[in-house]
């Protein structure tokens, strides 16, 4: 099955709220965890962390659906 988990730690990583240098994972700055892993591991027990990602991702998406919007009202004037 889908990794629940596995896709939230993608997703903070491809939008920036997780950086990496080398197998180290950081989340606001601070060291979260060694290796993917141990960072989908964390998650598990960080629900206040996954709302957050979660929360980014759907502002992220909204901002962007927004942003072909305004530049179709760009193209179309």
């Amino acid at each position: 099955g889908i990794d629940e988990y596995g896709c939230i730690f993608d997703i903070g990583i491809d939008e920036g709220i997780f950086t990496q240098k080398g197998a180290w994972v950081y989340y606001n700055g601070e060291n979260f965890a060694q290796g993917r892993d141990n960072a989908i591991e964390k998650l598990k027990s960080s629900p206040e962390i996954v709302s957050v990602i979660k929360g980014q991702w759907v502002l992220i998406q909204y901002l962007a659906r927004i942003a072909v919007s305004l530049q179709t009202l760009l193209f179309l004037n």
